[in-house]
């Protein structure tokens, strides 16, 4: 079965996304997480306030996530030091983005999936104006996102997870994600049709059209 992607819209998808989250970190992982309710068997954490939560679902089952949220609204601050971005990007906050919580199911690794997450917040980045994304992962994911096209920054220090590697994806640079061959480019056509150019417009270095 080939899961679906979604946005968690209510309560009930919502639930099953944190109760998702808790079996990922903690019962696999084993993870200690400082907004683990272990009571309720559920994470839930600030950032989920102003999300947008990427969803993927097998029926009812949630196999994958991924959160995204537009530094704009607020409620990242912590991101924005650990990773630099207003170090990094002069018009901070303006046009950014993080990504964070990417997960798949245990059977569900070594498929798509992962990619098909992050390229679904490619698509949510397009469509806020987003020009630069954030995240932070460890090593051995590092050769996964630079494949998609973000570069590495710095090493950093994140206060639950040690140390992480900082990375950044300039989504309108054409001509990176043309050079590394990233597959968004790929999933951009399939999301657009016509409207996806073939070559960098004249001038400037804006993938999309509209």
């Amino acid at each position: 079965m080939r899961a679906e992607i979604r946005a968690a819209s209510t309560a009930a998808e919502r639930d099953a996304l944190y109760a998702f989250r808790y079996r990922i970190y903690v019962e696999e992982m084993r993870r200690v997480q400082r907004y683990a309710d272990h009571e309720r068997r559920r994470i839930e954490d600030p950032l989920d306030t102003s999300a947008h939560n990427l969803v993927a679902w097998e029926g009812d089952t949630v196999v994958g996530c991924l959160r995204v949220n537009f530094c704009e609204d607020g409620g990242t601050e912590y991101y924005r030091d650990l990773l630099a971005m207003d170090r990094l990007v002069p018009n901070y906050p303006k046009g950014v983005s993080l990504c964070t919580r990417l997960m798949v199911a245990r059977e569900n690794r070594g498929s798509p999936l992962g990619l098909r997450l992050c390229a679904a917040a490619d698509q949510v980045g397009l469509s806020r104006a987003v020009q630069w994304n954030f995240i932070d992962c460890n090593d051995h994911l590092v050769p996964f996102f630079q494949r998609l096209g973000y570069v590495w920054t710095h090493l950093a220090v994140h206060d639950e997870y040690g140390s992480v590697n900082a990375m950044r994806l300039e989504l309108s640079n054409w001509h990176h994600l043309q050079a590394c061959r990233s597959p968004f480019l790929r999933y951009r056509r399939r999301a657009t049709g016509a409207r996806v150019q073939t070559k960098p417009p004249a001038g400037h270095a804006v993938y999309m059209e509209g």
